[in-house]
């Protein structure tokens, strides 16, 4: 478990990022479907 956190934790920031960064622009939608 000590392996696993701070993994899932690096992995879940970047999705935070990455969605934010994309839906700055207007024109841009970020995930377009969630599954």
């Amino acid at each position: 478990m000590y392996i696993l956190t701070p993994i899932l934790l690096g992995a879940v920031i970047m999705v935070i990022i990455a969605v934010f960064i994309n839906n700055l622009s207007p024109n841009r939608n970020y995930p377009r479907y969630w599954f």
